[in-house]
């Protein structure tokens, strides 16, 4: 029989040691998760403050703007500039706080997309780009070869595809160059999407940064810095993967990967986690602080929406730039002596449009209507603006030139811009037969010769109305429309 033992005495090993500390680790480590979470309820809260404190103040803004125009009446076309920069200014606000709630909407659009769905998309969000883009448009090439359908958000892959497409243009337009959009299959399923430009490259000190909220490398005025970060969030949803590839100084490659069906994680906080770390490396209010100014890229929004936050007469459904021909009626002047013709040109250009042919014909009727037969039969040419020849003298010939031509006229731009130039000329403005009408879907307005008349019938008539964003309506938009049968 075994004799009874003592108490058994257990000395601490160094494995127990080796397990304290990890639990330490551990209560450390939970502790921080616990505050982290903390901070990301916290910039939820914030941001939803932060979309009803000043989108409330914003929409105050618009509507007095609004009341202004209407108050100033033909006057305020003076200060139109001014006018589109406040309210381009309020709608950079807008956006900035829609990129942001961007990190929270609720994913209710997922939906499977066929190889030709995914390739009408793609060629959306370009046409999207390229209605903002400069007019000297750089060169693209699409090369669409996927083949496998995926599930993903519609609206989330084309806004991370507009993001890119952005900053490539951004990165193309000093010098032009070269834009690649492709996508085909991976393998295990998805696709790959790729967006390729020549531009400069992202210096590599910076590479680390780009995916950063609020890091831009676009100048002041020209970025956010939400894009990168907020289109990674978005892919990130469906279990995909936004990337740079590449880049150096012959160009930059950024690709997206899309799964065929999404793999949901309801615990990646990525872009909460990026952003909350970025507010606290911000300078805090009073310091010194040099950064660049906030805008933002253009995105698509519903006519719903535009039509109750933007002022009547300055709707912002995105400006559409008109191909413009300018004919100057003149029997003594040279182009270095066309103030009137080169006035037209100037606002025409500065007004985002583009002048794709100007001459000068003499005061008769048939060589003035053989130049206005061949712009009215040009389909890239969508308005003709001629100075010149509209008055009652015998050599004044335009009107007689140009009426027969007309398939529609206008009689109300003669008469408005009658009523404007009685403001300025008195009733000498009898004088003027100043017209406007249709041929083959090509606009047709013929002013008076006299720089003067030509400021008056663009600042005050044309401005406005070869702008697409004018509300309640406006002639670039019914461009489409004029051959319909």
């Amino acid at each position: 029989m075994d004799e009874p033992r003592g108490p058994i005495e257990i000395r601490p090993t160094d494995h127990d040691h080796d397990l304290e500390a990890v639990l330490a680790l551990l209560r450390e480590a939970r502790h921080k998760q616990l505050v982290q979470n903390e901070k990301l309820a916290a910039v939820g809260e914030l941001i939803a403050g932060v979309a009803h404190e000043i989108n409330n103040p914003l929409a105050v803004m618009l509507g007095y703007v609004n009341l202004v125009t209407q108050e100033l009446g033909p006057t305020a076309w003076s200060v139109r500039m001014e006018v589109d920069l406040i309210v381009q200014q309020i709608e950079r606000v807008r956006k900035i706080i829609d990129s942001l709630l961007d990190i929270a909407r609720p994913m209710d659009d997922v939906e499977l997309l066929s190889p030709e769905e995914m390739a009408t998309l793609i060629q959306d969000a370009l046409g999207l780009v390229l209605d903002q883009a400069p007019r000297d448009n750089p060169k693209v090439c699409l090369d669409l070869q996927a083949t496998c359908p995926v599930r993903i958000g519609r609206q989330d892959l084309q806004q991370v595809i507009v993001n890119l497409l952005v900053n490539a243009f951004h990165a193309v337009e000093a010098n032009g160059g070269l834009i690649e959009v492709g996508s085909r299959d991976r393998e295990g399923g998805g696709i790959l999407i790729s967006v390729r430009d020549t531009g400069p490259g992202v210096p590599a000190h910076l590479t680390e940064k780009i995916f950063r909220p609020f890091f831009t490398t676009k100048g002041a005025g020209k970025g956010t810095g939400l894009g990168l970060a907020v289109s990674t969030g978005l892919i990130r949803r469906y279990g995909g993967t936004l990337s740079l590839e590449t880049t150096s100084e012959a160009g930059t490659e950024f690709r997206v990967r899309v799964l065929a069906e999404p793999v949901f994680d309801d615990e990646d906080t990525w872009l909460a986690q990026t952003l909350v770390s970025s507010l606290e490396s911000r300078p805090r209010p009073g310091h010194a602080y040099n950064g660049t100014a906030l805008t933002t890229q253009r995105h698509p929004r519903h006519a719903a929406e535009q039509d109750n936050t933007m002022p009547e007469h300055f709707n912002d459904h995105g400006f559409l730039p008109l191909k413009i021909a300018v004919l100057t009626v003149s029997d003594s002047r040279s182009e270095d002596q066309d103030t009137s013709g080169r006035l037209l040109v100037e606002r025409a250009e500065a007004a985002g449009h583009q002048v794709v042919a100007k001459q000068i014909v003499p005061d008769d009727i048939y060589r003035m209507r053989a130049v206005f037969s061949t712009w009215i039969a040009d389909p890239e040419i969508q308005v003709v603006l001629s100075t010149g020849g509209t008055g009652v003298t015998g050599r004044d010939s335009t009107p007689e030139a140009v009426a027969p031509l007309l398939d529609k006229p206008l009689e109300g731009f003669g008469e408005l811009f009658r009523s404007f130039s009685l403001e300025e000329i008195g009733t000498s403005t009898l004088q003027s037969r100043a017209l406007g009408g249709l041929a083959n879907g090509t606009f047709i307005f013929c002013l008076p010769g006299s720089s003067g008349a030509c400021r008056t019938a663009w600042d005050r008539i044309l401005l406005a109305q070869l702008d697409s964003r004018t509300r309640p309506c406006n002639f670039a938009q019914l461009i489409p429309r004029l051959l319909e049968r």
